[in-house]
């Protein structure tokens, strides 16, 4: 979750709004690459931000790019949106698939929200912790929407999920 940063803030919110001018977009998503350059850990979680907007916004290539910067960070922000990123590019191959897996091994969960096994609540938790079912609620909250658009993917993900 990104803290809070009253700059960041602001560009980002440049690069989602979705009737956004393309030119101001671009201006916004280069500078939120520059951001995370100088601060490759990203100490503030811009990137969890950033992907879930990428993928809502078809910035296919770029997402490609910061999925690519985290290959260890195991926040289903990362691992999940990387599977759904190459599905959208490949459909089911063995590299989605192979992706699906390790974003199940990062959180169990989230695909019984996405699959509506489980009823999400109405408001985000309060507290999130990495691996747990509150996590998993929070990017569905943030994603489902993704999923939904992305023809197939929820069908992919009920196939290689069952219970």
């Amino acid at each position: 979750m990104m803290q809070k940063n009253p700059e960041l803030q602001k560009i980002f919110d440049k690069l989602c709004a979705p009737d956004g001018e393309p030119r101001e977009r671009h201006q916004a998503l280069s500078s939120l690459k520059d951001f995370l350059r100088v601060n490759p850990k990203d100490d503030v979680g811009m990137r969890y931000l950033l992907t879930q907007c990428l993928l809502e916004t078809g910035f296919e290539e770029e997402l490609g790019e910061i999925l690519q910067l985290y290959p260890e960070d195991q926040a289903p922000e990362i691992r999940y949106t990387q599977a759904l990123w190459t599905f959208r590019r490949e459909g089911p191959s063995l590299q989605a698939n192979f992706d699906l897996a390790e974003a199940l091994t990062g959180n169990p969960y989230v695909p019984d929200y996405l699959l509506r096994r489980k009823a999400l609540p109405k408001s985000p938790p309060p507290l999130v912790q990495p691996g747990a079912e509150d996590e998993a609620i929070t990017y569905v909250l943030n994603s489902r929407e993704s999923w939904q658009k992305t023809l197939g993917a929820i069908e992919w993900l009920a196939m290689n999920t069952s219970i």
